[in-house]
């Protein structure tokens, strides 16, 4: 009768029929600065930088919209009273009341006051509209320095770089005279908040949602330069605080009115190259810091997991 073999020694541990459940994730902590602070921190503080790559969520959306909405009001406030100032000038409005009561009939235009008829200047005398729908008299020093001349179906626009000539043909019925544009005039400035603040707010986040992934693409050159641990989430939230000091230099600037829109087009160059050098100040903020615990070498904005447990 042959015997069994003796059991190996030491024993082999037991092994469990299943797997360990899956421990649950330490929660994230809990921002400390809030998007208000942000607002002021942005501009110099690390801490902030190394808080909103770790505790925020998203994307920074929600902050990118605070930030426009806070620039857009003074520079819509200012705008609106600048342009309520010019409805008002006496000399546009001396303007308006030398304006011919025009009207338009199938593409054809005619004016009840004698031709050629010519708006000028109060000041200088000089012409600034012609009209002659017979063009006959499209050759006079007057026609010629006139900033619009108006024919019989066209109406051509004079600028110092430029000349615009729009047919006319195709439009069907229009009355215009010098009632009309001042209710206009009175009415823009009225309107203008209403729709010109909707306005810039939708185009500026539109462009703002391509500058924020523009500037995160950048932010991931840092990333590897500094040896941070960020994801790109992370990244985007990093650069919505970075673009808040180049918004707001912006906003100042459009206030105090320079620097002048025209010929000075370097500005917003220099504007994205304040808001890169606060991307990398941002990268490299939390690429000096140590891992909080809880991470375990996951990059910030990863969820953590803790490590495998086995048994002794």
């Amino acid at each position: 009768m042959t015997q069994a073999p003796p059991p190996p020694w030491p024993p082999a541990p037991p092994t469990a029929p299943f797997p360990p459940p899956p421990q649950p994730q330490p929660p994230r902590a809990r921002p400390r600065y809030s998007r208000f602070t942000a607002l002021v921190l942005s501009f110099f503080s690390p801490d902030l930088y190394r808080d909103v790559a770790r505790n925020w969520r998203g994307i920074g959306l929600l902050y990118l919209l605070l930030v426009m909405v806070l620039t857009w009001i003074p520079v819509t406030a200012v705008w609106h009273h600048g342009l309520r100032k010019a409805m008002q000038d006496p000399e546009l409005n001396a303007v308006v009341d030398q304006f011919p009561t025009l009207a338009i009939r199938k593409g054809v235009i005619s004016i009840q006051e004698p031709e050629p008829y010519i708006v000028r200047d109060p000041k200088t005398k000089r012409a600034i509209f012609y009209v002659d729908t017979s063009e006959a008299t499209l050759n006079t020093p007057d026609a010629q320095q006139a900033a619009v001349v108006v024919g019989r179906t066209w109406v051509e626009v004079r600028q110092p770089n430029k000349t615009e000539k729009h047919d006319l043909s195709h439009v069907d019925s229009v009355n215009v005279d010098k009632s009309v544009i001042h209710t206009w005039m009175n009415a823009l400035p009225r309107w203008f908040p209403f729709v010109g603040f909707p306005a810039f707010l939708i185009g500026s986040m539109v462009w703002g949602l391509l500058r924020l992934l523009l500037y995160a693409l950048i932010g991931l050159i840092f990333v590897s330069v500094f040896n941070a641990r960020l994801d790109f989430a992370a990244l985007m939230r990093l650069s919505a605080v970075a673009m808040t000091p180049g918004m707001v230099i912006d906003m100042v600037s459009s206030l105090v009115g320079f620097p002048p829109p025209m010929p000075f087009c370097g500005w917003g160059w220099i504007i994205g190259a304040i808001t890169v050098a606060y991307i990398a100040l941002a990268v490299k903020a939390n690429g000096e810091a140590p891992a909080t615990p809880g991470q375990y070498g996951q990059p910030y904005g990863f969820p953590a997991a803790p490590p495998t447990q086995y048994p002794q």
